[in-house]
């Protein structure tokens, strides 16, 4: 992965929805004119992760391995004095408590694929792309 420096201290940058083929992104999203020179590459070992500021702008080569790439995306973490503004927000909480309200609870299964947290994971699922998509001219099927 690339990133630039300090790039996650500024406001947010206007993203270019491409919608590319061989791109992963939700929209492919693309950021003109970012400057290459100053970004530098994080080189991680295997077993070792990266976790960085959703700000920070960062890139990714195409996979020149056998393997295949994984990448997990927390971005769907919100602290719960945050209020989701466009939607409905949902949280299955994971300690404490929910004191401020700004989520529809959902309840823990109780073992893998139990019927109803299948539905229940569908159901966020759905509210998540209609989030993810708000105001693109398509959506993506995958």
């Amino acid at each position: 992965m690339r990133v630039i420096p300090g790039s996650h201290l500024g406001t947010i940058l206007k993203h270019e929805d491409t919608f590319g083929e061989s791109n992963i992104l939700t929209r492919g999203q693309q950021i003109a004119n970012v400057d290459e020179s100053v970004s530098v590459d994080i080189e991680l070992r295997p077993g070792q992760m990266s976790l960085h500021h959703a700000q920070l702008v960062h890139s990714s080569g195409s996979n020149q391995s056998n393997h295949r790439r994984i990448g997990v995306a927390l971005q769907a973490y919100m602290p719960p004095y945050v209020r989701q503004t466009i939607g409905e927000n949902y949280a299955l909480i994971v300690r404490g408590q929910d004191t401020y309200g700004n989520a529809i609870s959902l309840r823990r299964p109780t073992r893998d694929m139990e019927p109803e947290s299948v539905k229940q994971r569908n159901v966020v699922n759905e509210h998540w792309v209609n989030i993810l998509y708000q105001g693109a001219s398509k959506i993506r099927l995958y």
